[in-house]
């Protein structure tokens, strides 16, 4: 049956935690500074594609989520292609 009784911390144990709670006492907490969202995020053709391949131009826009509308420029790109970004986006694809 195990002892109830509390063991003895040891000094070099007690010693440590006195200087934890010391430094704990004297940090200041700093806010979280909250990262500023890209007003521009650019995604290239992937790799074979050619971006004169199609002259068509899109631009899509997705109702934001609390932050305003998303707007998406799309050239060089099939029907087919944008909206499969969209779904991809929306979280649908």
């Amino acid at each position: 049956m195990a002892s109830t009784r509390p063991k003895a911390v040891p000094a070099k144990v007690r010693r440590v935690q006195e200087q934890f709670e010391r430094w704990r006492a004297g940090k200041r907490v700093k806010a979280r500074p909250s990262e500023p969202k890209p007003a521009f995020v650019e995604w290239g053709l992937p790799a074979g594609i050619a971006a004169a391949a199609s002259s068509a131009e899109y631009v899509v826009e997705l109702a934001g989520r609390g932050e305003g509308p998303q707007r998406i420029h799309v050239r060089g790109a099939s029907v087919a292609e944008v909206a499969a970004l969209a779904r991809t986006l929306r979280g649908k694809g």
